[in-house]
């Protein structure tokens, strides 16, 4: 895990510290990775595999484990979470991607966290899948879980949370209250205001960040701006429209 190099975890009042994943883990944090096919799945091994994989201690007796609280947790969570497998020992690389999400949600919420973090909880899943995650997040929050979530999706941002930080490049630029994100709020915090015959000078990745969140106006954007390329190779977009105001957090 990467070293904090500053600031403090405070969990229930209380200043924490953490030597390794385990611990944090143990003190009732846990997260669902942004990858899930890299991070958070086995994908060779069976849906109850990873289920389970994060909780066993919860069912051990002695040395060996309990298969019928182990299947009393599969169960649990295959239901509540409502995961289309035909068994629970078929693959989880054989199931969809909503349906991935969900084992890896439910792996998590088996550890019984005090606080869960969702790192970009419904990238690459279908429209009923997010609904259905989105119904467990808020009903996790109901059962007093700290949720946090970190998302690119600024529509998901502003309907699930409660607060909102606005981070770039490591430092928190804004905190922001639900009742604070109103439509003239959001125009405020969450745009980059551009005034004729101005240049916004940015990197390759912002470029391509810019039309996937506005990916439903990409003709109207693309007509709007010019590519330029400035000495050293920095490529940039100059600005045709005056009006045209860009959705993007990570430029703040």
């Amino acid at each position: 895990a990467t070293r904090p190099t500053s600031g403090e975890v405070i969990l229930g009042g209380k200043p924490v510290h953490f030597k390794n994943p385990m611990q944090a883990i143990k003190a009732g944090i846990a997260l669902v990775p942004e990858d899930r096919k890299k991070q958070g799945l086995v994908l060779g091994n069976s849906v109850a595999f990873n289920l389970t994989l994060s909780s066993l201690r919860f069912y051990m007796n002695g040395i060996a484990i309990s298969e019928k609280k182990r299947g009393e947790v599969i169960d649990h969570y295959s239901q509540r979470l409502r995961i289309k497998a035909a068994s629970p020992e078929i693959e989880a690389g054989s199931l969809s991607g909503g349906n991935q999400q969900k084992v890896v949600l439910g792996k998590w919420l088996a550890t019984k966290p005090d606080v869960l973090i969702l790192d970009e909880p419904t990238r690459g899943v279908d429209v009923n899948a997010k609904f259905e995650i989105y119904t467990v997040i808020n009903e996790l929050a109901k059962e007093g879980i700290a949720i946090i979530m970190v998302s690119s999706e600024l529509p998901e941002i502003i309907n699930m949370c409660d607060n909102v930080c606005v981070v770039r490049a490591g430092r928190l630029v804004k905190k922001l209250s639900k009742d604070e994100l109103s439509q003239e709020d959001r125009k405020c915090y969450f745009r980059v205001d551009i005034l004729h015959d101005q240049k916004l000078i940015l990197g390759r990745h912002e470029i391509l960040h810019i039309l996937h969140v506005i990916y439903d106006h990409t003709v109207a954007a693309l007509k709007c701006f010019q590519p330029v390329r400035h000495v050293g190779g920095i490529h940039g977009l100059k600005i045709v429209n005056p009006w045209l105001h860009i959705v993007t957090a990570p430029l703040i």
